[in-house]
């Protein structure tokens, strides 16, 4: 049986020869930071990354900025059918009228 070394300790497994680094130190030993590598603001112009409100965003284009600045562009917010009237006329109601106007067979 081999005689063991001061590091090792019977029953563990032996230690690796190389030092042991964690995943960050292992993938950033030579290079820059993280904040410099993905800092591509040179000049130190934040405008691409100012705070912009959800009220002051422009999802759609305007009806002008669409359809050119001489177009009139309309956009109608009700129905024009008056709420008294029925969307489907009554069956006898139009049978009557259309006996009134002589569109009946005798």
């Amino acid at each position: 049986m081999a005689a063991a070394s001061a590091m090792e300790v019977p029953g563990s497994t032996p230690t690796p020869s190389v030092p042991f680094y964690d995943s960050v130190d292992i993938f950033h030993l030579n290079s820059e930071p993280v904040y410099d590598v993905y800092d591509d603001d040179e000049d130190g112009d934040s405008s691409q990354q100012a705070v912009v409100l959800a009220a002051d965003k422009n999802y759609y284009p305007t009806a002008e900025e669409m359809y050119g600045p001489g177009m009139e562009a309309l956009v109608m917010d009700e129905v024009e059918q008056p709420l008294e009237q029925p969307i489907v006329a009554d069956a006898l109601a139009l049978l009557e009228e259309m006996r009134g106007k002589g569109y009946h067979a005798d």
